[in-house]
């Protein structure tokens, strides 16, 4: 089965029943172990994630590493991972969520609402993911009409949509509305819409509560991950995707928005580590300071220790840095949002020190972007196409320990009711004979995993999302709805409208409607959004067209 962010089913009738068969045999469990954690397991890697924000780290197990590989091992190669958002607002000001370990937290679980303490709202959302098989979903598409049918919890309670009288939006986790009547219904065949042979789904936002992590100004987003996993004989069975929808909820537009992705790679024991970056392949990643890992910290891998990878797969790697623990100031880790926000525009936190080429990126002559970029990228601001040795922890004969890795994607502007996408890979290599050998190899999966996720049929992510309206503030209204194409849109006020298909393209706009717009629009069959403002406020509703 493969369900696309469409809606629209690509059945293999012959592939499903084999993955029905396979799943029989496998027995493949879907049982968390800890209230707030579960596992992501269903190829040969052990991904731990949490409902704190942080991620591939075993809160039941005194935070100990939890990107494990193999799975019926105890090695691991990351301790843990986080993502980082910042941006202006029209006034420059700073609002920035971030962390590292999760002692304190930006983040929050569930949607943005407007009563966080409400019992149905904690009932709904607090310290819940959850994890889902494509087998389970297609077992539900074939079977939910029949009367012996036990629909798994993990499909009714699909959190689809949210509760308006919450404040909550009206659609949430990606879901297939067979009927197209704009309603989770799973017991007239609605389903989850997942990525993989299983995911796990997070829904978290940074308004709930005080940034006691970063102290940074609430963003007002939704961060909605979907962690997945296929099962494979090749290199994907060592690779677990991420998809970040991230969702501006908030009244402001936000430029120069920057999403990182930060992580405290061990690879085995800890303390004997390197890192790097691929600027080309959009690539980050970590590997072992020598060829056998004996650090301390973490469970150890031996001879030929393997490397692990962060792939940027839909936005460009605009920033690498890395620095390592016990480090000292600026190249330490960051504790206010203005110190997040410098690493992620390639300065060392907010000392104003720009990282620079050479040694370990500080105090240099030539400033960079890109840190330990070998002999892929010579890719230095302000260079002026100057020609400069590769530059590597090799090298540069550093002392292998404790490293942590940031990259950033370039800088973006988001506006309100907007969402975008971002989309990673977590790669592993110990195919080769040395650790370096390892850490090469990595660019040729890249190349690999970026074309299988470039082939995947429609991955990306609807640039328009609903919103809740408080309808004391407008009196619009859109009628039919479904509609055959011939729809009105009618209020007390004037008004801007656009209306967008479920791939975020136009197919009309009208910047100055006087109270009333009555449209025959020739399109086909399917969901479509309608952005309006009307005083000041900006809402979208879904229109559903039926031929």
């Amino acid at each position: 089965l493969l369900s696309n962010c469409n809606g629209r089913i690509i059945l293999n009738i012959y592939n499903l029943m084999k993955r029905i068969l396979t799943f029989i045999l496998t027995v493949t469990s879907t049982i968390t172990f800890a209230q707030n954690s579960t596992v992501l397991d269903f190829n040969n890697v052990g991904a731990i994630l949490n409902t704190n924000g942080v991620f591939f780290n075993d809160l039941s197990n005194n935070n100990t590493p939890g990107y494990i590989v193999p799975k019926d091992s105890t090695t691991s190669v990351i301790n843990s991972s986080s993502f980082w958002f910042g941006g202006l607002d029209s006034n420059d000001s700073l609002h920035l969520a971030g962390g590292i370990y999760g002692t304190n937290t930006d983040y929050f679980c569930g949607p943005i609402a407007t009563d966080y303490t409400d019992t149905d709202y904690i009932n709904l959302y607090e310290d819940k993911l959850w994890k889902i098989t494509s087998v389970e979903v297609a077992n539900h598409i074939l079977n939910y009409q029949q009367p012996n049918y036990i629909m798994p919890t993990v499909i009714s309670e699909w959190p689809a949509n949210g509760l308006g009288l919450l404040g909550v939006a009206n659609d949430l986790a990606p879901y297939v509305d067979v009927n197209s009547n704009g309603i989770y219904d799973p017991e007239n065949g609605d389903y989850p819409n997942i990525r993989g042979d299983m995911a796990v789904y997070i829904i978290m936002n940074d308004d709930a509560g005080v940034h006691a992590e970063t102290g940074g100004e609430k963003l007002g987003m939704e961060f909605h991950y979907m962690f997945y996993q296929f099962s494979s004989a090749d290199y994907i069975n060592n690779t677990t995707f991420i998809n970040l929808k991230v969702i501006n909820r908030s009244p402001n537009t936000y430029s120069d928005f920057k999403v990182a992705y930060f992580s405290d790679h061990d690879i085995g024991g800890a303390s004997d580590d390197y890192s790097g970056c691929s600027p080309s392949e959009n690539l980050m990643f970590g590997y072992n300071g020598d060829q056998y890992d004996n650090g301390t910290g973490g469970a150890n891998y031996g001879m030929n220790p393997p490397a692990v990878g962060i792939k940027f797969l839909n936005h460009d790697l605009n920033v690498f840095a890395s620095y390592y623990a016990g480090a000292i100031s600026p190249q330490t880790d960051p504790q206010i949002a203005n110190q997040y926000y410098g690493f992620m525009n390639a300065m060392w936190g907010n000392s104003g020190l720009p990282f620079t080429y050479g040694g370990t990126g500080i105090n240099g002559s030539i400033n960079a972007n890109y840190m330990f970029p070998g002999d892929s990228d010579p890719l230095f601001s302000g260079t002026g196409g100057q020609s400069v040795p590769a530059w590597s922890e090799v090298s540069e004969n550093n002392p292998p320990g404790d490293r942590r890795m940031v990259g950033v994607t370039e800088g973006a502007t988001i506006v309100p009711n907007q969402s975008i996408c971002y989309d990673y890979a977590v790669l592993y290599n110990r195919s080769g004979t040395t650790n370096i050998e390892n850490a090469v190899g990595l660019n040729g999966l890249s190349v690999q995993v970026q074309a299988f996720y470039d082939g995947e049929v429609n991955w990306g992510c609807e640039s328009v999302v609903l919103n809740t309206v408080d309808n004391s503030k407008t009196d619009f209204e859109m009628y039919p709805n479904p509609s055959n194409g011939t729809i009105t849109l009618q209020s007390g006020n004037d008004f801007e409208v656009t209306i967008f298909n479920i791939n975020g393209e136009v197919v009309y706009a009208n910047n100055k409607v006087n109270s009333t717009l009555s449209l025959n629009l020739d399109i086909p069959t399917g969901i479509y959004f309608v952005k309006v403002i009307e005083n000041e406020v900006t809402f979208t509703k879904k229109l559903v067209i039926r031929k």
